[in-house]
């Protein structure tokens, strides 16, 4: 890991307090980015009201498109999901069929989070980040604030609103882009919204 960036140096030592702390650093994952190319083609296709299947096509093509966090990745898609989207340490991506009934920006959402996910597992710092989160939740809890805020969750979501403004760049000029736009500005307000809550001890 590198010894000189923050973040690192917080894996390094499994310091959950030390993360806590610097929460509201905008800088903190810096060092942490999506792949040098991501595959948005696929959303020249994009209809607004797309069916189920047209989802589920969309998905398909998402994810073969995108080999550098997709590879090895095998798709489920169960009627009913006890922890909702998700991925497992296998590589396994579960969508239940009830995220297809959302509107195409909403779906987009939470296929690039769990892409985030995929992302994240490939990396060299994941095994560290893996045991951060296990000790920040064993600190803090397993509220909604902190599960939102670990580190684990945290960074998806930092690279899923990235994933989001960069959809928005290339739908550009068009209704779905101004909705991408709004799920990013969300889900934002959602990140901040847990910082200004988030308590400095348990």
């Amino acid at each position: 890991m590198r010894e000189n960036d923050l973040f690192f140096h917080l894996l390094r030592d499994c310091d959950p307090a030390g993360y806590a702390a610097h929460l509201a650093d905008r800088s903190l994952f810096d060092e942490c980015t999506l792949p040098d190319k991501v595959d948005l083609s696929s959303l020249s296709e994009v209809k607004r009201k797309w069916s189920i299947t047209g989802k589920a096509h969309w998905i398909k093509r998402w994810f073969h498109d995108n080999a550098s966090f997709s590879k090895g990745t095998t798709l489920h898609f169960p009627l009913l999901s006890k922890y909702g989207c998700h991925m497992d340490d296998a590589g396994n991506v579960c969508f239940p069929v009830g995220v297809f009934l959302k509107r195409f920006d909403a779906f987009a959402k939470y296929v690039f989070h769990e892409s985030a996910h995929l992302w994240m597992a490939k990396q060299d710092y994941y095994p560290a980040l893996l045991a951060l989160d296990k000790a920040f939740t064993s600190r803090y809890g397993k509220g909604q604030t902190a599960v939102c805020l670990s580190p684990v969750e945290h960074l998806a979501s930092l690279l899923s609103v990235k994933l989001l403004a960069l959809a928005a760049q290339q739908t550009e000029g068009s209704a779905l882009s101004k909705r991408l736009l709004i799920q990013k500005d969300a889900e934002e307000a959602k990140l901040n919204k847990a910082i200004t809550a988030f308590p400095a001890e348990k």
